[in-house]
């Protein structure tokens, strides 16, 4: 897994998008409708990792 502040230096530089370093161990999260919409999102992303080997989730970043 790449360093956080990396991935995101490439995404605000634009050398990368969000959607091409999205994977396994990485996935972003944008504010939803409604805050519970978004508890879920995040839960569900969260229930993913654990379930799986674990990984990151950046929240405000548009994949």
């Amino acid at each position: 897994m790449q360093d956080v502040s990396k991935v995101l230096q490439s995404i605000w530089r634009g050398t990368r998008s969000a959607a091409s370093l999205e994977g396994q161990p990485l996935d972003f999260k944008v504010e939803k409708n409604s805050d519970r919409e978004t508890a879920q999102d995040l839960a569900e992303a969260a229930i993913c990792f654990a379930n799986a080997t674990g990984g990151t989730l950046i929240v405000g970043v548009t994949p």
